[in-house]
């Protein structure tokens, strides 16, 4: 005799499923700053960059002549092109 299927268990299982994954430690800082920032649990955090990411939807920029377009305060301090080549040339190592 077949014994019955718990269809709330299955569906709670899917709910609450955890998956280990292994992150960069700039990629973990960042969102957990971003967790303690907005109070939200990391894993749901995660969970919202990794669709953004995956819809193609970077906040915070637009684009202008094909070039990405920051929103900035009126305070914040102008980048020169001297630094600007300094940062790039730094992150290529």
């Amino acid at each position: 005799m077949l014994a019955a299927l718990d269809i709330r268990v299955s569906a709670y299982y899917r709910i609450i499923m955890r998956t280990t994954v292994t992150l960069d430690d700039d990629v973990f800082e960042a969102v957990n700053s971003l967790a303690k920032a907005s109070g939200k649990r990391l894993g749901q955090v995660l969970s919202e960059v990794v669709r953004r990411g995956l819809k193609g939807d970077a906040r915070g920029f637009a684009r202008q002549g094909g070039l990405p377009v920051f929103r900035v305060g009126a305070d914040a301090a102008v980048i020169p092109a001297s630094r600007a080549v300094e940062m790039l040339a730094n992150e290529s190592k």
